[in-house]
C-alpha cells in the first residue's frame, strides 16, 4: 500500500498543473462510500447512481502507485 501522503503530493502536482488551480475541487471515494459496506448496495446504485456521481465530475485523477505495481489497478471497482 501506499502512504496517503504520496497521494497528496500527487494530487498537488496534478492540481497545480491545472490552468485554475483555485477552481479544483478533490473528492476521494474512500471519504464517500464505505468500501466494506459496498456489498449492502445494489447493482443499480453502482450502475447508475454512483457512476452518475462519478460522470457529474467531469474528470478524475487516477493516481498509479507504487508504479511497478499500481495498487488502484487491482482493485475491481477501480477497472470497472
Amino acid at each position: 500500500k501506499y502512504r496517503f501522503t504520496d497521494l497528496l503530493d500527487a494530487l498537488e502536482a496534478h492540481i497545480c498543473a491545472m490552468p485554475e488551480p483555485d477552481l479544483v475541487y478533490v473528492w476521494l471515494d474512500t471519504f464517500v462510500v464505505n468500501q466494506h459496506a459496498s456489498m449492502d448496495k445494489p447493482k443499480i446504485w453502482w450502475t447508475v447512481t454512483f457512476r452518475e456521481a462519478i460522470r457529474s465530475i467531469g474528470a478524475t485523477c487516477l493516481v498509479l502507485a507504487p508504479w511497478n505495481a499500481p495498487i488502484p489497478l487491482a482493485r475491481a471497482w477501480c477497472i470497472w
